[in-house]
């Protein structure tokens, strides 16, 4: 045999057997959510959420790291899976000695399933309309302190989602007992439905301190709340 033929044969060879192999998808890389443009008093508060929390809780988004009285940051995270049916992202902190304030906790429930599922499961404080939303009857937090003015729902939308919001409006209570100092004007109490085709988070309700700062012993600043929400990004779409 020619060293010529050889090369040929050779040649075939390698096509027939290269032919039969299955060819290798490319590499897919992994989505990096870019960092948003937070405004200066709040830029370095603002941590990404952790990579096992990103599959866990099924989003990426920032938070504010604050640390409490106690010098300790706080930070979501989640227990569960939400591709297992759900899973609850617990933000916990601590901003104050008195029993009282000790610590507080918003919960904000994650599902595999798409914004317009959620409303029809009734599983959410939020009920469809014919154009919009409205809250249910017993959702939120109610006039227990003889105060609530309004209620108010605004549509709020993000990277891969939309939704609605719905604030609690209080006046100033003459009760003197704890409840009713948090549902004052110093807060905005609001509850929350965001999601696209695929997912959805529900916060029930959340008090939240309508000054913003980064002081945690002064409460959570609504601000640096609506901060996080808006930069959410759902794993699914």
């Amino acid at each position: 045999m020619t060293k010529t033929h050889f090369r040929m044969t050779l040649a075939r060879w390698l096509v027939m057997v290269l032919g039969c192999m299955p060819m290798l998808a490319p590499a897919q890389e992994a989505t990096i959510t870019p960092r948003p443009a937070f405004a200066k008093d709040i830029a370095e508060v603002m941590e990404p959420l952790p990579a096992e929390f990103v599959e866990r809780c099924g989003m990426t988004l920032f938070y504010p790291a604050l640390e409490t009285f106690r010098d300790q940051k706080i930070g979501p995270g989640c227990a569960g899976s939400y591709k297992k049916g759900l899973t609850v992202m617990n933000l916990s902190y601590e901003y104050g000695e008195d029993p009282e304030e000790r610590t507080k906790s918003i919960d904000i429930v994650i599902k595999p399933s798409g914004l317009e599922r959620r409303l029809e499961q009734r599983s959410s404080a939020f009920a469809p309309t014919v154009d919009g939303v409205r809250m249910r009857p017993n959702a939120g937090f109610g006039n227990v302190c003889d105060n609530l003015v309004s209620t108010e729902i605004t549509p709020i939308s993000g990277v891969n989602w939309h939704g609605w919001m719905a604030e609690e409006v209080y006046s100033k209570s003459r009760s003197k007992e704890f409840q009713c100092t948090i549902y004052s004007p110093t807060y905005r109490c609001i509850s929350m439905l965001i999601g696209n085709t695929k997912m959805s988070a529900h916060l029930a309700g959340a008090c939240l301190l309508r000054e913003r700062t980064t002081n945690l012993e002064e409460g959570l600043s609504y601000d640096l709340f609506m901060e996080m929400i808006k930069s959410i990004r759902f794993n699914e779409e």
